[in-house]
């Protein structure tokens, strides 16, 4: 048979109490408080690394924004740069030619003067060897 003590029952119920109450006071506390404090600082943790992630994309996309906008005016600028140099080959172009077609012009008007002459020189010259020849031949002057 089993002897209960009520006394020595009521003693341990009183200690188990006590205890409870110490263990609760000096040990579950604050092993709960500071396991609450470790939440907090890790989802803490994880909001500001969100928070830096977002902002890294913010600034991915902002950076890839502006490389594409510095693509689009280094192309702009690139095209401006290409026309001038076209519309100044052309100027140039234009210029060459017409300097060409005026010596071109200016050279024929030589030969045509340099004909003229040699024309006139030959024609002077063939009167005067056509009369030698003509004196030769027939022995006397003519």
């Amino acid at each position: 048979m089993i002897n209960l003590n009520i006394p020595t029952m009521i003693i341990h119920m009183v200690f188990f109490l006590v205890m409870v109450v110490v263990l609760n006071q000096l040990l579950l506390k604050p092993l709960l408080r500071v396991m609450d404090e470790r939440k907090k600082r890790a989802e803490g943790n994880r909001k500001e690394a969100e928070e830096a992630a977002q902002q890294t994309e913010e600034m991915k996309g902002k950076y890839h924004h502006q490389l594409e906008q510095a693509k689009k005016d280094a192309a702009q600028e690139r095209d401006k740069i290409c026309k001038a140099a076209e519309e100044q080959e052309e100027k140039i172009t234009i210029a060459a030619r017409e300097t060409a077609g005026d010596l071109v012009a200016e050279i024929r008007e030589k030969i045509a003067a340099e004909y003229k002459e040699a024309q006139a020189s030959l024609e002077a010259e063939s009167d005067a060897m056509g009369k030698k020849i003509a004196a030769r031949m027939l022995g006397r002057s003519v």
